[in-house]
């Protein structure tokens, strides 16, 4: 780990403590919204740590080559959004499962045959070498698109779980990890957008890399943040439960 990039160092160790705070977190949590919000940290954890500047060639060699680490980060991104969109709904889950687990398993086996199609042969992080290929197209902008999916979910519960939430906490949560989650809609439009220039000729990928990365690490922080406050939300209110059935 490069101490000339300190960006990357802090990204790394974030997503290391987020997979071994969710792992702990996971063996002993009851509540549901709980169980996702630790879902969604191991998995972005997860990510974070793969798709390191510095470690990712490692990580792919590990794997066996082309470019293997990079659908890793992919489908851990995916569960990531998955767990936080599940944690903001879980009221209304039970209705909806079904349909989150079809549209959740479609955008993975998109995901994966594009990944199988793509010819990757060289360990390339973020796979620039080969980011004008349909097939890695095809498999990066499904992600992009399962993001915008969410947004709108996200957004779409919280505008009026809003008016019903008197706790205080909670309603800071809900604000900031809709914000995220829309900070990331952005990011995804950016890119499919800009996929779509690149791929016309029109401009490239620098043109608009800091406003997307600054958008991913605006994204990131801000759910980060809200799944920890409804973290504390979820666990106060048990605790509160506890007391009164005692």
């Amino acid at each position: 780990m490069s101490v000339n990039d300190p960006w990357g160092m802090i990204i790394f160790f974030l997503g290391l403590a987020l997979i071994a705070v969710a792992i702990l977190r996971l063996l002993y949590a009851s509540n549901l919204r709980i169980r996702m919000v630790f879902l969604g940290f191991m998995s972005f954890g997860a990510c974070l740590v793969v798709n390191s500047a510095e470690l990712y060639p490692a990580f792919d060699s590990a794997l066996g080559g082309g470019n293997r680490a990079y659908l890793v980060v992919q489908l851990s991104f995916l569960l990531g959004l998955f767990a936080f969109r599940g944690a903001v709904t879980t009221e209304a889950r039970v209705q909806t499962m079904n349909r989150d687990l079809i549209i959740l398993g479609a955008t993975a086996a998109a995901i994966i045959i594009f990944w199988l199609l793509a010819v990757t042969p060289e360990t390339s992080h973020r796979v620039e070498m080969y980011r004008t290929q349909w097939a890695v197209i095809g498999y990066t902008q499904a992600l992009n698109v399962y993001a915008i999916y969410a947004t709108a979910e996200v957004v779409r519960y919280v505008t009026p779980a809003l008016k019903q939430t008197p706790n205080l906490l909670k309603r800071g949560s809900l604000i900031l990890l809709a914000t995220g989650f829309l900070s990331g809609g952005i990011a995804s439009v950016i890119r499919i957008s800009g996929t779509i220039f690149e791929a016309t000729g029109t401009v490239t990928y620098a043109t608009f890399s800091k406003i997307d990365g600054a958008l991913v690490i605006t994204t990131l922080f801000m759910i980060l943040l809200a799944g920890a406050g409804l973290v504390l939300t979820a666990a106060t209110a048990d605790k509160r439960e506890n007391v009164h059935i005692s």
